[in-house]
């Protein structure tokens, strides 16, 4: 049963699809009560956009064109509101630390009835969310902010191919959805702004093709093909990634204990190895000027396009520090951002219902000697075990993807593929197919030669034949 192949690689690493009796009977008591002490955001026009099968809607926009700029809101599912620091509820999210999505299913960190249910945004119900508005000038920056605890309003949900569509001109989209349409038009605007301004800042867009993997079903592999990106899902990045940086300036500002989302930059040997490894390819890395998020961008702005981008975008995220939580904000390197976290997804991930509840205590005035001494060690737990399971469920995902891709190409055994040289070992050479998938060819199945691996220079050299990386080769399946 494959669908018990997958259950058993997460079980695996810890993760479990089902919640403890205790826990689910917590959740079916949770329900929306009318509260009058938040600010009623029910009348202003406000969407979510999504991917085609998601139903824990965790984050709204709202988008107004004013003088010299835009107001940004951003609205956060408030789960703070029902899952009480200490509770049943939420000693279960501590432990999951993290919702796992895989192919044809996901485990959630909190119940499905909260998840999908109360804390969800869904259309047309009301709903408690945290409120972050930003007055965002035409050069990018924010130059006011305001959080208030608020009830919100979804008018649409909307899905990332419906947003590109109507930006696209899209005329059934436009007439169907016309309420929203200026309002898409300037959340793209917006997000271009925003866009441009990391850009200048260095921020590194790494753009590493991720799988989607496409199940009957009965858990059959339909297909796999790359996840394309699309101008929406830029949108709701920029917007999200602005968010985060807002929350996390206002609560370093203010010296309060947070989790914060960090990046060392990176060095050692293993960036010395990879400024040998594009030298092979013909790039440079110009460190004389010390090392910089801008040097890796300007790099992956010059391979853009090139047949070589996918390898050198592998390799360089090799060479980075993994980023972590930490309650010591040291910064985000790829983001080129001096102060960042995690806030806008308390749905799915602990570390941003532990920030949802130090800011609302902020906005609220209830940080207490007592409230600050407590949370500093709280919030130190929560990252080192927001840290450990987020590693655990990307390797999780990670073996049921390649699982996956395995069983999907035993039934392409015989055919040929174009791929290109992704990565050289000892005993042979792997290969990344246009689908996603790689395959191994080992030293004996290449053309008859005397073979020589060169390791440091990501090359096979025989007399006749060489291998090198980001070569493009065709290969059959074995």
């Amino acid at each position: 049963d494959k669908n018990a192949e997958a259950l058993a690689i997460l079980r695996g690493y810890e993760f479990n699809d089902k919640f403890p009796s205790d826990v689910l009977r917590e959740a079916q008591k949770i329900k929306f009560v009318e509260q009058q002490n938040r600010k009623d955001l029910t009348k202003l026009l406000t969407i979510t956009i999504d991917g085609d099968d998601a139903k824990d809607f965790d984050d709204a926009i709202s988008v107004e064109k004013i003088e010299n700029g835009y107001k940004l809101y951003v609205h956060i599912a408030d789960v703070s509101h029902y899952v009480k620091e200490g509770g049943i509820l939420d000693r279960a999210a501590f432990e999951r630390a993290t919702s796992v999505y895989f192919p044809g299913g996901v485990f959630p960190m909190l119940p499905e009835t909260i998840s999908n249910g109360v804390c969800s945004l869904r259309p047309n119900e009301k709903k408690f969310t945290v409120t972050v508005v930003m007055d965002v000038d035409d050069k990018g920056d924010v130059i006011n902010t305001e959080f208030y605890d608020s009830v919100t309003m979804s008018d649409y949900r909307m899905t990332y191919d419906q947003v590109t569509k109507i930006l696209d001109g899209d005329k059934d989209l436009i007439k169907k959805y016309q309420k929203i349409t200026d309002m898409l038009q300037n959340c793209k605007l917006l997000a271009d702004i925003i866009h441009q301004k990391r850009k200048a800042q260095g921020s590194i867009d790494f753009g590493s093709k991720e799988s989607k993997i496409i199940l009957d079903s009965n858990g059959d592999v339909i297909d796999i093909y790359p996840y394309i990106e699309q101008i929406s899902n830029s949108i709701i990045e920029q917007f999200m990634v602005l968010t985060n940086e807002t929350v996390a300036e206002y609560l370093s500002k203010r010296k309060l204990p947070s989790i914060y989302r960090v990046h060392e930059e990176a060095g050692g040997d293993k960036l010395e190895m990879f400024v040998q490894f594009i030298k092979g390819l013909g790039y440079q890395l110009d460190l004389r000027g010390g090392i910089s998020p801008s040097i890796f961008s300007n790099l992956l702005e010059e391979i853009k396009g090139k047949d070589e981008e996918p390898i050198i975008n592998k390799v360089m995220l090799r060479t980075m520090q993994k980023a972590i939580y930490s309650t010591k904000n040291s910064g985000h390197f790829g983001l080129s951002l001096a102060s960042y976290c995690h806030f806008t997804s308390p749905i799915r991930r602990y570390p941003d219902l532990m920030v949802h509840r130090v800011l609302k205590a902020a906005i609220n005035d209830k940080t207490s000697l007592k409230f600050i001494e407590r949370y500093k060690n709280l919030c130190e737990r929560a990252a080192k075990q927001s840290t450990q399971r987020e590693i655990a469920a990307a390797m999780a995902v990670r073996d049921v993807d390649d699982y996956y891709k395995a069983i999907y190409m035993t039934k392409h055994i015989g055919e040929c593929y174009k791929g290109i040289i992704s990565g050289i070992v000892s005993s042979g050479i792997f290969v990344s197919m246009e689908n996603t998938v790689e395959g191994f060819l080992s030293i004996d199945d290449l053309p008859d030669d005397r073979y020589l691996v060169d390791e440091k220079n990501y090359c096979v050299k025989g007399v006749k034949y060489k291998f090198s990386l980001s070569d493009k080769i065709k290969v059959k399946i074995k």
